[in-house]
């Protein structure tokens, strides 16, 4: 494997050889690698001090590809886990108490990834009018009901 510092100076080179200037500071558990584009966003690269497996590298350039290339990424973390297709990003409840509780009355909702219904079944706790779609959801709902949420 790869250490951290290798890692680092791959990245560094990658992002010079494009013609940008980047700087490199250290997180604590991670360095940053950070540039800005010719359009002056900024671009952050964060690369574990410890990366948890083998193809920490592989990722990491593949991170670093993506933002070189005009993706939309504007951060991102090397975990050095392989991700694995469809995924689940579940909504956890207490986040989504903290919002409703600072955008004061909803009265309805739609969640478009509904997944597990989790973040559905939080909203139908709080009283809220709350429907989900999928990808595999035939039904959409329609401007004029979605208007009113």
């Amino acid at each position: 494997m790869k250490r951290p510092n290798e890692l680092v100076r791959e990245a560094v080179a990658i992002v010079v050889a494009r013609g940008f200037t980047p700087t490199v500071s250290n997180g604590g558990k991670h360095y940053k690698l950070s540039w800005l584009d010719h359009g002056r966003r900024r671009h952050v690269l964060v690369i574990s001090q410890s990366p948890s497996n083998q193809k920490a590298r592989v990722q990491s350039r593949a991170i670093l590809r993506r933002l070189l290339n005009g993706g939309r990424i504007m951060s991102q973390r090397v975990s050095g886990y392989e991700r694995k297709p469809d995924e689940s990003y579940e909504t956890i409840g207490w986040p989504v108490l903290a919002l409703l509780f600072q955008l004061g009355k909803i009265r309805r909702a739609w969640d478009p990834c509904r997944g597990t219904g989790r973040l559905i079944a939080t909203l139908r706790d709080q009283g809220i009018e709350a429907v989900g779609t999928s990808k595999d959801s035939s039904h959409v709902p329609s401007r004029r009901s979605t208007s009113r949420i």
